[in-house]
């Protein structure tokens, strides 16, 4: 099965903590927060889904029950599984590609219950309507199976700089969306910001990955964009602390890849950009 994701070749690899449908529980505490102001910080999980272990990842508040989901890539019983406890506000879908979206169906009826909305870039908006032809060509599914696949109209349109809330006004998890083209024309990073922490997460895609950065081989993508993406929306304006949750693999901070990233690394304030040949990779 060929990889639609990405990860190009260049850095070291090192396996996902987390595989076989496994759930890792990610905390944004500091050692020196006290017991009652970690009661309030968010619950933050990644599951690894669908054949090519896309991380689903989902942010909720403890305090309103509500829940982000990003990239429900499949194995929607077992996000609703983990959800069952919050009420989803938001599907957010970093770009179109069918290994990110395909467990939207199962998750948008439930996310309807709480007038949920299920969000995507309006220029990754050709990819997700041919999820059934995207499938297909990448798993060699039988044209009556993919045939079969419908998926949910999106009814938010991302953009550069929206932000959205979840949790309380006085206490709330902010989502602010970075467009970041490059992987796709749409594709989109997702900067979380919590109350009671300085501590910043970003859910990446498959813009940046810990040590590579996405494909850019496919219909719609284009090598120069990623570059300029991740050079001035990432690590321009994100902290070196930063936590990145890529769209598959192991998690990684900005830091981190701006001092070793082959492709994007900052040396001496100058970002070096890579180009070589691209690896299908899982």
């Amino acid at each position: 099965m060929e990889c639609c994701c990405g990860g190009r070749s260049g850095g070291t690899s090192r396996s996902h903590p987390v595989r076989g449908g496994g759930v890792e529980v990610v905390s944004v505490a500091g050692e020196s927060q006290k017991k009652e102001q970690k009661t309030t910080l968010p619950h933050i999980f990644i599951l690894p889904v669908g054949p090519l272990q896309c991380n689903c990842i989902i942010i909720a508040d403890p305090l309103s029950l509500e829940c982000i989901v990003i990239d429900p890539g499949g194995n929607a019983d077992a996000i609703l599984a983990q959800c069952k406890d919050y009420k989803i506000k938001y599907i957010l879908i970093t770009h179109g590609h069918f290994d990110h979206i395909m467990g939207t169906q199962g998750l948008q009826e439930t996310a309807k219950q709480h007038n949920g909305k299920l969000g995507l870039h309006p220029a990754d908006s050709f990819l997700y309507t041919a999820a059934a032809l995207q499938v297909q060509s990448f798993t060699h599914t039988s044209p009556d199976a993919a045939a079969a696949i419908n998926l949910p109209d999106t009814d938010l349109d991302l953009a550069d700089d929206l932000t959205l809330t979840i949790g309380h006004t006085t206490a709330s998890i902010s989502v602010r969306v970075l467009h970041t083209p490059g992987h796709s024309p749409g594709s989109c990073c997702f900067v979380f910001t919590f109350p009671g922490t300085r501590q910043q997460l970003l859910a990446s895609g498959d813009t940046l990955f810990f040590g590579s950065i996405g494909r850019t081989d496919l219909p719609g993508s284009d090598t120069q964009a990623i570059l300029t993406s991740i050079r001035d929306k990432l690590f321009k304006t994100l902290g070196d602390n930063t936590v990145v949750i890529p769209g598959h693999g192991p998690r990684t901070t900005i830091g981190h890849e701006k001092a070793s990233n082959p492709f994007v690394r900052v040396t001496n304030s100058t970002t070096h950009s890579t180009t070589q040949s691209t690896t299908t990779t899982t």
